[in-house]
């Protein structure tokens, strides 16, 4: 199994090696399907919240914070929009060829029971490479037993070794 499972502080860089390797896989003509989180800021550099989108350009809210219409679904300040995250999010898992970027898998994303069954699928198929994000600190028992998983490559993202890891691990990807 050639999982990926990239663990590291917000902010260090994860995301941006995720797209990095999604380019990467792209110019080699590797069919690879996915979606990112990025983060929404105002002009003044403040973060209102995050969006999610998808490989091929499909975009939608992951998360705001709201004064306007709680939703039931919080983490820390933001309210979860998790209605528009599936609309978005749960499609990449149906075509699904090669490899899948999955980036992140964490509080917000974990509200949605059928995303969580939709990862532990494409996990489990051994024809199918999975790169995936995970906090480095909390996690609930899915992020644990992919922390956990010997057979995974879990690689810990950090200022250091951010711009050296693409390499490595297209060598892990393609070997």
């Amino acid at each position: 199994m050639k999982n990926i499972i990239l663990q590291g502080l917000p902010g260090i860089g994860k995301t941006t090696l995720t797209k990095k390797i999604a380019n990467k896989l792209k110019d080699m003509a590797v069919e690879v399907t996915g979606f990112y989180t990025e983060e929404l800021r105002d002009k003044n550099n403040y973060r209102l919240g995050f969006d999610v989108v998808t490989l091929d350009n499909h975009r939608g809210i992951l998360a705001r914070k709201s004064v306007e219409g709680e939703s039931k679904y919080k983490v820390g300040s933001y309210n979860v929009h998790l209605e528009e995250f599936e609309k978005i999010a749960l499609p990449i898992f149906d075509n699904v060829k090669s490899v899948v970027i999955i980036d992140e898998i964490g509080k917000m994303e974990l509200f949605s029971k059928e995303f969580e069954r939709k990862v532990q699928n494409v996990i489990n198929d051994l024809n199918i490479t999975v790169v995936a994000t995970v906090p480095l600190k909390g996690g609930g028992p899915l992020i644990q037993k992919l922390k956990n998983n010997n057979s995974h490559h879990l690689i810990t993202v950090n200022a250091q070794n951010r711009d050296k890891l693409l390499e490595e691990i297209m060598s892990i990807i393609t070997k």
